[in-house]
């Protein structure tokens, strides 16, 4: 039993140190590829996405209203711009 208890705390103290859950990358509205990045590809990410192309990404949702749709694509031409 005690082997067992140890494991598990080893078990558990692994998976919270892991990236995954102990400390999460920052999500930077607009970076829609994660090269931590806004830029022109960033706009054909969220394009690809809204066509059903590629799956949705933790930065896509640019203007974070909760949907990625068109707003978006226009919130990262203005982050590009220096608008926003």
């Amino acid at each position: 039993m005690k082997r067992v208890t140890v494991v598990a705390l080893l078990l558990l103290s692994w998976l919270f140190a892991s990236p995954v859950y102990g400390n999460p990358p920052q999500v930077l509205p607009g970076d829609a590829n994660g090269d931590g990045a806004i830029d022109a590809v960033d706009i054909t990410k969220i394009e690809r996405i809204i066509c059903g192309m590629d799956a949705v990404t933790p930065g896509s949702d640019a203007n974070r209203d909760g949907t990625i749709n068109a707003l978006d694509v226009t919130t990262v031409e203005r982050m590009i711009a220096g608008l926003d």
